[in-house]
């Protein structure tokens, strides 16, 4: 259970490969031209309402910043965007805030001088709704070419590709969480970038620079899903069926041993410390008798006859229980038989 997801599991303490983690991944392309479930429609919605701040900077350049101009145009409209400006030790940058996701802007700069390259940078906050994340758009990229100078006319295109993320639930009940991600890729010509040597020569003519950004989105989208390898109530079902299985065994084991292993074990050290017992007479006072000798019931041992005198005539001889194995004297009698009659 704490194996899941990856974002928060630790290193796993029951196996000797301590990046064993509950969870498999799938990645496939999608199309943005495929409807999308209900539930996923909300992160696609936050990742569309982002807003963006494109930042411009110049670099190696003697540009100042009352020569520079920023324009955006969406279609056939074009409106000049306020702007941020900074210049420090022959580095101009410029950042102005998007109001669209696909819009083209325009970097005039009226100076015929020439610049060592350009660094661009697009940011978009965070944002979050219950289990919907969009995460922050912080990223940057500079374009330069050794022993090359920046042209007059330089274009890039940014693509951007939204990446879903779908974490499952570990149980069936449970939330499934949702982050998204812009990933920037660009589209570039070095060639059209940068002048070499005699191409500045050449074709470095112009009055002043204007770089060119389009920023557009891919047609397809990236998603991955993460999902348990095994869910909660799997978990729970099997640590039943283990727990089970142990108490059957060990039931089995006792009864094993109770009908078999017990009575073989008592009948094999009978016959190997087998031995004659002793006998032990019974006292009068039914004492213990010896500690160390196994007293025996005077009636499994064998009977002896003796002659008793007879009160009246002739009587027959019967059985008696010997008291002692080894002696006995048979008392006379208190009582004289004459008295009987």
């Amino acid at each position: 259970m704490k194996q899941y997801p990856i974002e928060t599991a630790t290193d796993a303490t029951f196996t000797c490969d301590t990046t064993l983690r509950n969870a498999k991944f799938s990645t496939s392309m999608q199309s943005l031209g495929t409807p999308v479930l209900d539930s996923d429609q909300p992160i696609f919605d936050m990742l569309d309402e982002q807003l963006f701040t494109l930042s411009v900077t110049f670099l190696n350049a003697d540009y100042d910043e009352n020569e520079l101009n920023v324009t955006q145009t969406l279609g056939s409209i074009s409106l000049e965007l306020p702007k941020k400006t900074s210049r420090t030790n022959g580095i101009l940058r410029a950042s102005v805030n998007l109001t669209s996701h696909a819009p083209t802007i325009v970097f005039n700069v009226s100076n015929e001088g020439a610049a060592g390259g350009f660094r661009i940078g697009l940011y978009g906050p965070s944002m979050s709704n219950e289990n919907f994340h969009v995460q922050e758009l912080n990223f940057s990229y500079a374009f330069y070419h050794s022993n090359r100078t920046l042209t007059q006319d330089p274009l890039i295109t940014v693509q951007l590709i939204k990446l879903i993320n779908i974490t499952e639930a570990l149980s069936n009940n449970g939330d499934t969480e949702y982050s998204a991600l812009w990933i920037p890729t660009f589209i570039k010509n070095d060639d059209q970038l940068f002048y070499s040597e005699s191409d500045f020569q050449s074709y470095h003519f112009l009055d002043n620079t204007v770089l060119t950004v389009q920023i557009t989105e891919a047609t397809y989208y990236i998603l991955n899903q993460q999902e348990p390898i095994t869910k909660l109530t799997e978990i729970i079902f099997t640590n039943i069926l283990f727990t089970t299985m142990c108490i059957e065994l060990f039931a089995l084991t006792f009864l094993f041993y109770k009908l078999a292993l017990g009575p073989v074990t008592k009948a094999g050290l009978s016959l190997c410390f087998k031995s004659k017992p002793k006998i032990t007479p019974r006292s009068d006072n039914s004492g213990p008798g010896c500690p160390h000798c196994r007293s025996v019931d005077a009636d499994t041992l064998p009977a002896s006859r003796m002659p008793i005198k007879r009160a009246a005539g002739d009587m027959p001889m019967h059985r008696i229980r010997r008291q002692v194995p080894d002696t006995y004297k048979a008392p006379e009698p208190s009582i004289s038989p004459n008295l009987f009659y």
